[in-house]
């Protein structure tokens, strides 16, 4: 996914995402994803967990759902369901 190679690119200390096409929603959430110490691989775990009527996109109600019932912290659920449910604004961001 964009999200995954946006982040493995952070690892590896790249600045500039234009050039492969990451928009700069997936490059944030990338990098919160990463201060809030959640890889790539089990962010993609936790997409297809939460995706309860397996139609590959994660509405908030299945985000929030699957994030209240883990043990993750405020600051790790917020930024999982910011890169869940991407365009969600912070203001409807339960855990904002």
């Amino acid at each position: 996914t964009n999200l995954g190679k946006a982040m493995a690119l952070i690892d590896n200390g790249q600045n500039t995402f234009a050039v492969f096409d990451i928009s700069d929603a997936t490059v944030e959430a990338a990098q919160m994803l990463k201060q809030n110490n959640i890889s790539a691989e089990e962010y993609e775990s936790i997409k297809q967990s939460a995706d309860i009527n397996a139609s590959g996109n994660i509405s908030k109600a299945e985000a929030e759902d699957y994030l209240n019932n883990s043990n993750y912290s405020q600051s790790q659920r917020y930024a999982m369901l910011k890169a869940l449910v991407p365009q969600l604004k912070d203001k409807n961001n339960p855990y904002y």
